[in-house]
């Protein structure tokens, strides 16, 4: 039994000296990047430098090829308290809110993220209107909203 500990922490220590620090949701950031992007990120650590260590919030890739496509997706995905990479297991807002903008990216559709404290929610614009996806335990919905009314960044309600 002593063995099989002693070489599970071997294995365990060679990965992460080989692996995780080449990992790609691994990262190391300025604050400025921290605070404009805290709904990416999973956990984060300060470090002596004043830079921040970060480990991404890792959600399976968008397959979507159509903005309908995302939204019955969006509709469709449940609601879980604790994210899980894949989302036919669920997803929380901040899991939604990752899927959501890696959708828009690799897309080249615009997109805004707003969060407060403990909820994020993504507008992303289509057809020259901008619509709030909101992924909540109460339910999710997409509304229409106007260009003004498109927030980024901390809000406080």
């Amino acid at each position: 039994m002593l063995i099989m500990l002693v070489i599970s922490g071997v294995i365990f220590g060679a990965w992460l000296l080989l692996f995780k620090e080449n990992d790609p949701s691994h990262i190391q950031v300025e604050e400025e990047w921290l605070v404009e992007n805290i709904w990416r990120v999973e956990s984060y650590l300060k470090m002596d430098d004043g830079r921040y260590d970060v480990y991404l919030l890792e959600v399976q890739s968008p397959v979507e090829t159509t903005f309908e496509d995302l939204e019955r997706t969006f509709l469709n995905t449940p609601y879980t308290s604790f994210n899980s990479e894949s989302l036919q297991d669920g997803v929380n807002c901040q899991g939604m809110t990752v899927y959501l903008a890696n959708w828009c990216e690799a897309n080249r559709v615009e997109y805004s993220v707003s969060w407060t404290k403990t909820h994020t929610f993504t507008f992303i614009r289509e057809d020259d209107g901008w619509y709030k996806f909101d992924f909540d335990i109460s339910g999710s919905t997409i509304e229409p909203v106007e260009p003004q009314n498109v927030q980024k960044g901390m809000v406080s309600s």
